[in-house]
């Protein structure tokens, strides 16, 4: 019964989604079992699929492929819970190189902060008009979290 139920909320979730359906939140938030998050920005447009037992979840940063037995939770959210999470990303969109950084591919005008691993916002800054941003990493020891309005990224600053 429990499986019934679980896939009876999941196609009304697809539903949902496929009508466009944000009602205000920005993320779409799959929680597994073993206690991984996996985010996606609406923004991104993710597309959700349910065949065969598995849930996949595509987006143009992130595709995850999951079994709906080890999904405890799918839910739009507005923002993604503290803390790092996973959120992978196309590695095409960030590139580093000898402590500069270039990112594509965000909105035009999207604001970017980099934290400190405490959580001490170090810099904010505005992509251009065409999504892009460079800039040079800041003079801090240890991983630096650059977030985006879609994702966070963990870069190690030696």
């Amino acid at each position: 019964m429990n499986k019934i139920k679980k896939r009876f909320i999941l196609g009304i979730m697809l539903t949902l989604c496929s009508l466009g359906l944000k009602a205000g939140n920005e993320f779409l938030l799959v929680t597994q079992k073993n206690g991984q998050q996996t985010g996606f920005a609406l923004i991104d447009q993710p597309k959700i699929e349910c065949l065969s037992g598995f849930l996949t979840v595509t987006s143009v940063h992130n595709t995850i492929s999951v079994p709906l037995d080890d999904i405890i939770n799918f839910e739009f959210v507005n923002e993604i819970p503290s803390g790092i999470i996973t959120l992978r990303y196309n590695n095409n969109d960030v590139k580093v190189n000898s402590g500069h950084v270039v990112i594509s591919s965000l909105p035009s005008k999207s604001i970017v902060n980099i934290y400190n691993i405490n959580g001490t916002i170090l810099s904010t800054m505005t992509s251009s008009d065409d999504g892009r941003l460079e800039f040079d990493l800041p003079k801090s020891n240890g991983p630096i979290i650059i977030k985006t309005q879609s994702r966070s990224i963990k870069i190690t600053n030696k």
